[in-house]
């Protein structure tokens, strides 16, 4: 005798089920795959963003000091 819960299914008819919940999982997971995708893509973004400023930011300051003298001229006379 079976269990109350159990239900006979034909061999097909469970094979579908088994696809399409396959299929649930997998697209689920490429939806999670293409919403981290999106968020990494922003978060380079704002990197290369950084980059730029802090990179305009050194420029200015290493010339700023190579173009400083460390001493005055030397007079010689």
């Amino acid at each position: 005798m079976t269990s109350p819960s159990s239900m006979d299914i034909s061999p097909n008819f469970g094979a579908l089920l088994m696809n399409e919940a396959a299929s649930g999982i997998q697209l689920s997971n490429n939806n999670a795959r293409q919403g981290s995708q999106l968020a990494n893509a922003a978060l380079q973004a704002q990197m290369v963003e950084d980059a730029r400023e802090v990179g305009l930011l050194e420029g200015r300051t290493a010339s700023g000091v190579l173009a400083t003298p460390l001493a005055s001229p030397v007079k010689t006379s």
